[in-house]
């Protein structure tokens, strides 16, 4: 009976062996590496696109390469204001604001460094086409006026960017 009783305990120890080293077998790499939860932020590539955090350490995915990235056409209008020293209501005509014959720098935000110059038009427009990436459009003024801001501009897709840049005149 002893014996009996030897036996079936040593089969069950057997079959308990054989299930928690089946288990074991496919549940291995959970024990190894627990499951990680990513927080849900996003990085926008140079092309526009946008990827997530992924993998064990929760770093972001590579953005896509883009070995020529595309260009997008930005066009604007350069203006003075005000031309007049007291603005009434209704405007008057001969006050609204001036186009402005200047020339621009393109500056790259990330480092400041000069991409390209570029000059108005007489009615003060401007177009001109840039790859992918922020910059900042810096009107000449005069000295010390008028005073031309510097505007920031972020390229992103292929359509056109719009922008104005708003030169003061100092009139008060």
């Amino acid at each position: 009976m002893a014996r009996n009783s030897i036996l079936i305990l040593s089969v069950v120890l057997i079959g308990v062996g054989l299930v928690f080293w089946r288990s074991g077998m496919s549940g291995s790499v959970s024990r190894i590496n627990p499951s990680v939860a990513c927080t849900a932020e996003a990085k926008i590539c140079p092309d526009g696109s946008a990827v997530g955090r992924t993998g064990p350490l929760c770093e972001f995915a590579a953005c896509p390469n883009v070995t020529n990235p595309a260009n997008a056409v930005v066009r604007g209008s350069v203006a003075l204001s005000p031309v007049c020293s007291v603005e009434r209501i209704p405007p008057d005509p001969q006050c609204a604001p001036k186009p402005y014959v200047t020339r621009i720098k393109v500056l790259d935000v990330n480092g400041g460094m000069l991409v390209k110059t570029i000059q108005s038009l007489n009615d003060g427009s401007f177009t001109l086409t840039l790859p992918y990436g922020n910059y900042t459009l810096q009107a000449a003024g005069g000295n010390p006026l008028p005073r031309c801001s510097p505007i920031t501009l972020s390229v992103q897709t292929s359509i056109v960017n719009e922008v104005s840049i708003s030169c003061d005149t100092g009139i008060r």
